[in-house]
């Protein structure tokens, strides 16, 4: 099966200007996204398709624009009719409040799509803030993230890196673990799957 990767810039007001992290993206479509079968989609508080040359001619250009919703990532993937499996990767400077993770979420849970791989970048010069990622590190694809402090000597530090596997592993270990030893073992990882699993809900109950 046909691989398409679908490259999802975020274009919000806040990285108008900000060189470093159009400089990021752009090292991300030449390393990660030009060479393959691919969408670019810009996105803030709507998407929209964009080409090769007007992407490059807006990150050139620093431009950025409105808010920033996640659920427009959702929104965009909910008219999608692919039978290609997907690998999605983000890149945004800003975080996002409860309901519009719910509304991603929601568009989420609905998808008909053979999403293999997500693969976050946030770059920002602050704490680095995951909640625009939080409806897309809960799926059953492998989820990678990444950060960069916008800094001209940083380099990319991963941040999450969790799979499906893993995910089974550590419910397994959680379920039949008899000391202590067995569950700090792995206490990493598990704060892992259950900030994924949590983040940005009201309500959660793990199974």
């Amino acid at each position: 099966m046909s691989t398409t990767t679908i490259f999802f810039h975020d274009m919000s007001g806040s990285t108008g200007g900000v060189r470093q992290y159009h400089k990021l993206s752009l090292q991300i479509y030449n390393e990660h996204v030009k060479n393959k079968d691919h969408i670019i989609v810009g996105w803030d508080d709507k998407y929209k398709v964009f080409n090769d040359n007007t992407y490059i001619s807006m990150c050139n250009m620093m431009k950025g624009y409105c808010g920033t919703l996640t659920s427009q990532i959702g929104n965009y993937l909910s008219t999608l009719n692919s039978t290609n499996s997907l690998e999605l990767i983000i890149i945004t400077d800003g975080q996002v409040d409860i309901s519009d993770i719910a509304k991603c979420d929601n568009y989420v849970s609905n998808l008909k799509l053979d999403i293999k791989k997500v693969t976050a970048y946030v770059s920002s010069n602050q704490t680095p803030n995951c909640s625009v990622f939080a409806p897309f590190m809960r799926g059953s694809w492998d989820c990678e993230i990444f950060y960069d402090n916008q800094s001209d000597y940083s380099k990319i530090k991963p941040i999450y890196s969790l799979n499906q596997k893993e995910r089974n592993e550590l419910m397994n270990i959680v379920k039949t673990a008899t000391t202590e030893e067995e569950i700090n073992a792995v206490f990493d990882k598990l704060i892992d799957m259950v900030t994924a699993i949590t983040m940005g809900k009201k309500m959660v109950i793990l199974i």
